[in-house]
């Protein structure tokens, strides 16, 4: 029943690993002191706040179990693991997957450099894939989402809601040409970070699938095939690690980010 999210600080290597139960109970792990630590997840349930309720309700003891119910299974919609986008941890409801919680879809968020939870609402329909990003120099916290073969850029406005900042269309000719001859229907956003934003486009009738990395700085897209025939074909996502220096001691020893 516990959901987890890991948080890696590139500067040293250390790391936070979060974890929470649908009681509103939180820890973190921090690879720094090697110890675990209660966090405070009020800021969760004061987030449910604004459920409405009819006016004409008397039964207080019911009220209060409604209200109980409701942030309970609006809490219980995330059922998935965690991801990391910079300094943030968040967890997706997956409102299409949960119709029956909340035809909303909701992203329950960390800031690790103050540990304070919210929960933010998505500025599209259930089912749209999309991911957070840590991106300061659009305000912090932004989302990338996808519809049908566009990628779209959100950012938060003063208050708090979400701005369509920017829009990119990803349909070159190659893309149109695989879209029509491989049934390519769907991109998947898996992850954004360093100025790239990474996502997979798949069929919906072939076994076939590609992996997208959009270098947001030139928008130039790398493309690497994954077909079913390949050896070590399978459900991948982004994944950033330190690599041994590869050339000798006496050599230029730059520290290599590799991504997948």
């Amino acid at each position: 029943m516990v959901r987890y999210a890991i948080v890696v600080d590139e500067a040293d290597g250390s790391f936070l690993v979060i974890g929470f139960i649908f009681t509103f109970t939180a820890a973190v792990f921090s690879s720094r002191t090697g110890k675990w630590v209660s966090i405070n997840m009020e800021s969760v349930m004061m987030a449910k706040s604004d459920v409405k309720h009819e006016e004409d309700e008397e039964d207080e003891d019911v009220y209060h179990e409604d209200y109980e119910d409701v942030i309970f299974y609006s809490f219980h919609s995330f059922s998935s693991d965690g991801m990391a986008a910079g300094r943030f941890a968040y967890w997706r409801s997956d409102t299409k997957k949960h119709r029956h919680f909340n035809p909303v879809e909701r992203i329950l968020v960390l800031d690790t450099a103050t540990m304070e939870w919210s929960v933010i609402t998505a500025p599209f329909p259930a089912g749209e894939s999309y991911c957070l990003a840590d991106m300061p120099e659009h305000g912090g916290l932004c989302l990338f989402s996808s519809k049908e073969q566009c990628l779209q850029l959100w950012v938060r406005n003063s208050v708090g809601g979400w701005v369509l900042k920017k829009e990119f269309s990803l349909l070159s000719e190659w893309m149109k040409k695989i879209r029509r001859a491989e049934w390519m229907k769907r991109v998947r956003v898996l992850a954004a970070r360093a100025g790239y934003v990474y996502m997979e486009f798949w069929s919906i009738r072939k076994a076939n699938s590609y992996f997208l990395v959009l270098n947001m700085r030139t928008m130039k897209m790398s493309v690497f095939p994954n077909n079913p025939e390949d050896p070590h074909r399978g459900p991948a996502f982004p994944f950033f690690m330190r690599l041994e220096p590869l050339l000798g001691p006496d050599e230029d020893q730059n520290v290599h980010l590799n991504s997948v």
